[in-house]
């Protein structure tokens, strides 16, 4: 299993790859390139998506000189350029049902709240993610 986390806090990242080795010993997990701009990353066909299993993407604060809440930025930016994209899962902060709501309809496959994270949640989130591709 390969699992791509995008766009994560130090500590949400931490929690991720402690909770997802845990459950899966031999899962490759990734951190998506926060070097690259937003939409650069976004559109980055060579990054390999049809070997990627699930994708963890947090929603971190509006992309710069908008009010986009950046998960609504990436999954914009991916419908319009990238054709197949592995089953995403978002992390939205505390509050974030109408943001999750959103995304979903952007073709997320489902979310999770951050600040009430569990290692299980995430494990069976995962799970279920791994089976719709």
């Amino acid at each position: 299993m390969r699992i791509l986390l995008v766009d994560m806090s130090e500590a949400l990242q931490s929690l991720c790859t402690a909770s997802l080795s845990g459950a899966w010993p031999g899962a490759e997990i990734e951190r998506g390139n926060a070097d690259l701009p937003l939409h650069t990353r976004a559109a980055d066909t060579t990054m390999g998506w049809q070997r990627v299993d699930v994708l963890l993407l947090e929603n971190r604060p509006p992309v710069a000189g908008t009010d986009v809440p950046a998960a609504i930025a990436w999954l914009q930016a991916w419908r319009e350029r990238i054709a197949s994209l592995p089953p995403v899962i978002v992390l939205c902060p505390m509050g974030g049902e109408a943001l999750a709501v959103q995304t979903v309809k952007l073709g997320a496959a489902d979310y999770l709240r951050a600040d009430s994270l569990t290692p299980e949640a995430l494990t069976r989130q995962a799970e279920v993610g791994e089976i719709w591709t």
